[in-house]
């Protein structure tokens, strides 16, 4: 059975209609058909019960995850995750450095969406674990959400401004370096 440590953090906008919390135990039902659904069918499919729930585990154990709420019906998740790997050229960003992914299911508009971004934001600031940057790479997938970050304080930093310790494996093993090949867009909350 899948554990989570729940981090009691939570935070709603000053109307009650959204919230941004910390995913807990009686998230899960939910949570892992959303989960399920980012990956082909075929990956799942061949995926036992237990290799699922394993693979959820280690998932849950690297990053940290957030649920949205609107009018209290989960409506999307945002998770962040300590990017080791990446370091910035001109000092200006501290350190520890945090990617963020959002994902809405079902009907998410931009001012939502914007109010969504926002509060984690807040949220962030008084996490233990002392988000300090948060940056998101833009590419075809996600290009659309491009706007709701700047519109939350995200700016776009160039590839020359930072680099990937594992640029060096990408490029040796024939990967997409997706640091370079994306649109990064950064901001400092810490």
């Amino acid at each position: 059975m899948v554990k989570i440590k729940d981090r009691n953090y939570s935070i709603q906008s000053s109307d009650a209609a959204i919230e941004v919390r910390s995913l807990r135990d009686s998230d899960l039902p939910f949570y892992a058909e959303w989960y399920k659904g980012r990956f082909t069918d075929d990956f799942t499919a061949s995926l036992s019960e237990k290799e699922f729930e394993r693979f959820l585990q280690r998932d849950l154990k690297e990053n940290l995850l957030f649920i949205i709420f609107r009018n209290a019906i989960p409506c999307g998740e945002i998770t962040v995750w300590n990017d080791t790997t990446l370091v910035f050229d001109n000092g200006i960003y501290a350190k520890p450095v945090y990617s963020i992914w959002f994902k809405f299911y079902g009907a998410g508009d931009d001012a939502f969406k914007t109010e969504s971004l926002k509060l984690f934001i807040e949220l962030a600031k008084t996490a233990k674990e002392k988000i300090n940057t948060l940056y998101t790479l833009i590419s075809k997938e996600n290009e659309n959400d491009a706007p709701v970050y700047k519109q939350c304080g995200f700016a776009e930093i160039g590839p020359a401004f930072y680099r990937s310790k594992t640029e060096k494996f990408m490029e040796k093993n024939g990967l997409e370096n997706v640091y370079k090949s994306s649109q990064m867009l950064i901001r400092q909350i810490g």
